[in-house]
């Protein structure tokens, strides 16, 4: 028989996958986009899915088919629903493009594996409430960059002014509740590697610090 040859993409294609069921055939390409192609009927325009800014390098399905996650270089990770080709989530804080997504399903609760450029290996849970898909970061290989986006420092309880100054210098908002008595130290300026700083909050009445690297 001749080979099946689905044929539309603008540039490499550089991630492929199967749903379980044989139904579908995703495709993730250097053009930015991920293809949904229904391998039964073999229709002629796939389901285009639009709004990485970089290469895909990484596509993946939920074992019920439904959902379709992809990596891209543009450092974020997007989960799709199939169905409607709409972007349910998009997760950010990547140092580095993701180049591999791993999806499995553990006791009911979906966890999303990724690799990326900066070398580290992460684990997120992603968790549906009232027809929206929040995300959850639940491991982390490692750390040694802090990013913030929309970061709050309200209600925090025993920050050391620099860690405040040094925080507000990267983008947090608010003011801590209480702060404790440190050396006064310059900041580092914009881009500067720091040494480790240490940040400790309260929580449940105890104390739990939190050693950052910032850059």
């Amino acid at each position: 028989a001749a080979p099946r040859v689905l044929s539309g993409h603008e540039g490499w294609v550089t991630s492929v996958v199967m749903s379980a069921d044989g139904r579908y055939v995703v495709s993730g390409s250097k053009d930015k986009t991920v293809r949904v192609w229904d391998w039964q009927t073999l229709e002629a325009t796939p389901r285009i899915l639009r709004g990485h800014q970089n290469s895909v390098e990484s596509v993946v399905m939920s074992a019920d088919g439904r959902y379709v996650a992809s990596g891209s270089k543009d450092k974020t990770v997007r989960l799709w629903d199939i169905a409607s080709g709409k972007c349910l989530a998009t997760i950010h804080g990547f140092n580095g493009g993701v180049n591999r997504v791993a999806w499995q399903n553990i006791d009911g609760l979906d966890y999303l594996i990724t690799g990326s450029y900066d070398k580290i290996v992460r684990c997120w849970q992603w968790i549906p409430a009232d027809d929206q898909w929040h995300v959850r970061l639940r491991w982390t290989s490692g750390q040694n960059a802090l990013t913030l986006v929309g970061a709050k420092i309200d209600g925090v309880e025993e920050l050391s002014p620099m860690n405040s100054r040094l925080l507000k210098q990267r983008g947090a908002t608010g003011e801590p509740r209480k702060t404790v008595e440190e050396e006064s130290l310059p900041l580092p300026i914009e881009g500067a590697q720091s040494s480790v700083l240490t940040l400790a909050a309260q929580a449940d009445s105890r104390f739990r610090s939190t050693y950052l690297n910032f850059v």
